[in-house]
């Protein structure tokens, strides 16, 4: 099983317990209000803030491995969508202290950026339940996986050429269970 499949694989559990969040439900049950949609992305900021920082750290080996951290900046499309829906900006401080080395951030970048495949089945909804808007944080160039797939390779390539992969595994699930927690089963803040 190439290391794609395997992460992706063992991942999965760990990823349904984020989709049973306070946004995902609402979102799925039909009754989303834009109460619940500002609390999941004050939420998601605080969370997008903390990892952001943490693989900008680790810049220069992702730039040595050609991938590009310019369209990893979702945190400030959170900013601007909240700041044109009138709503001032909250950050809580989100835990991202597992993420301490380049193996562990190449974890992060594989969930937060495979969320955008996510992302493009969850906008027709969003637009459905609470009208047209522009939802920078769902709005998704549909070609993203022209860039995303070559360099979950290169990912794989490099966890496989330092003996890395349960690391980035073991990561990739712990930023699930932080995820599941932070987001909780409610909208409160």
């Amino acid at each position: 099983m190439d290391f794609h499949k395997k992460l992706r694989t063992l991942t999965t559990p760990f990823h349904g317990l984020v989709d049973s969040n306070f946004f995902a439900t609402s979102l799925m049950g039909g009754t989303l209000t834009k109460e619940i949609y500002i609390s999941f992305l004050q939420k998601m900021y605080s969370v997008h803030i903390a990892v952001e920082e943490k693989l900008n750290s680790f810049s220069d080996v992702f730039d040595v491995l050609e991938i590009s951290l310019a369209g990893f900046n979702r945190s400030k499309h959170i900013e601007t969508e909240l700041r044109n829906m009138g709503v001032e900006v909250d950050i809580k401080e989100f835990d991202a202290s597992f993420i301490k080395s380049f193996f562990s951030a190449l974890a992060v970048y594989y969930v937060l950026e495979g969320s955008k495949n996510g992302a493009l089945q969850i906008l027709p909804k969003l637009k459905e339940q609470l009208g047209d808007g522009e939802y920078k944080y769902f709005a998704v160039d549909e070609n993203f996986r022209a860039e995303f797939m070559p360099n979950i390779q290169k990912i794989a390539l490099y966890a496989l050429r330092y003996k890395k992969e349960s690391e980035v595994i073991l990561a990739a699930c712990e930023l699930y269970l932080r995820l599941e927690s932070w987001l909780g089963d409610s909208g409160a803040n």
